[in-house]
């Protein structure tokens, strides 16, 4: 409900209700005719009777005047209120600005992990693939190592023969100048 409907709703009420208080009045009014004719004439009759409408009077005028200020009262009461809801109402829309602008920031911190794990699913993807190239190419120098071990072992064996041939033709070569042979050799 707005703060004007409220307003115009207890405007209406201190309407009615004054317009009541006024009624009674009139009728108080009406009494004290109604008294005086009774009285019949006599002044000290017609004396009390004034003077007990007056009493009546004077007691509805403060049941007016007491009403009114209740009145008054309740609409003081209701700016107030009004005045509360409406300084809430703006708390409350600061308050829904500020979620708008949080959920905006988080947002944008997904797109940004998001595309921060894109790109490391594509390093993830790269790295796995020359892990698979280094592990090929740690295969082709394992064949490799084996094929120089195997060649070392050749060449081993063949220093070895060719050592043994050259210790062969030194004793032959030796063993020719020992003997005397000297003319089995060529002269």
């Amino acid at each position: 409900m707005t703060s004007a409907l409220l307003i115009e709703r207890n405007r209406e009420t201190a309407k009615l209700t004054s317009a009541y208080l006024l009624e009674e009045t009139e009728i108080s009014n009406a009494d004290v005719s109604i008294y005086v004719e009774q009285a019949g004439g006599s002044t000290r009759d017609v004396i009390i009777t004034i003077t007990r409408a007056v009493g009546t009077i004077t007691e509805a005028v403060g049941t007016i005047t007491e009403a009114v200020g209740t009145i008054t009262e309740a609409v003081g009461t209701i700016t107030e209120a009004v005045g509360t809801i409406t300084e809430a109402v703006g708390t409350i829309t600061e308050a829904v600005g500020t979620i708008t602008e949080a959920v905006g920031t988080i947002t944008e911190a997904v797109g940004t992990i998001t595309e921060a794990v894109g790109t490391i699913t594509e390093a993830v993807g790269t790295i796995t693939e020359a892990v698979g190239t280094i592990t090929k190419a740690v295969g082709t120098i394992t064949r490799a190592v084996g094929t120089i071990t195997r060649a070392v072992g050749t060449i081993t064996e063949a220093v070895g023969t060719i050592t043994r041939a050259v210790g062969t033709i030194t004793e032959a070569v030796s063993g020719s100048f020992r003997g005397g042979r000297r003319g089995d050799v060529g002269h």
